[in-house]
């Protein structure tokens, strides 16, 4: 598995940081869902090359790195950009840009929110969108307690065997053709 921490990356910075009430500025499901993607994409090679990649010139997979071990790291950098794939889909477009910007490529949330045209502070809002439905898709937040009192709650007053019933009187029911 790649690692590819860094303490100073957006993500570690929002998740040391903490609000007017003292909740963190992310939470740890969030966090780790950002922290999953920014692996999976390092995992998969898709940053950005600034240098030429020599390793076909001599030999690629028949070098003194081995075939089979060759084969291994290209499938898991292919199902490593298959999880990426799968990720963005399922948040959307609204959201992958900014996934891709803030936990991969690892920009400044100010670039972002200036390069968007949004205003001040909102990236971090839009980003904590991003990461709560990317940690939904992957089932992350399942039992974990969250720092957002309302986060995917469907609420209701009835008892644990409520069930709502509909009474129509279907012989009384006004027909649209009077």
């Amino acid at each position: 598995m790649v690692d590819v921490r860094n303490e100073k990356s957006v993500l570690d910075w929002l998740r040391r940081r903490r609000q007017k009430d003292g909740r963190q500025m992310i939470s740890e499901i969030e966090y780790r869902a950002g922290d999953r993607i920014r692996k999976d994409f390092w995992q998969a090679r898709m940053t950005p090359n600034i240098t030429m990649n020599y390793s076909s010139a001599f030999g690629g997979m028949n070098s003194s790195f081995g075939g089979d071990r060759a084969l291994n790291l290209q499938q898991a950098a292919l199902d490593a950009r298959e999880r990426v794939r799968i990720t963005l889909d399922a948040v959307g477009s609204d959201y992958s840009n900014l996934l891709i910007d803030i936990c991969c490529l690892d920009k400044k949330l100010t670039d972002v929110e200036l390069q968007s045209g949004w205003p001040k502070r909102l990236g971090k809002v839009i980003l904590q969108l991003a990461l709560r439905q990317r940690a939904r898709h992957y089932k992350m937040d399942r039992d974990a307690p969250s720092s957002h009192d309302m986060e995917g709650a469907i609420r209701h007053w009835g008892g644990d065997n409520y069930r709502p019933t509909l009474e129509f009187d279907l012989e009384n029911t006004a027909s649209s053709d009077d």
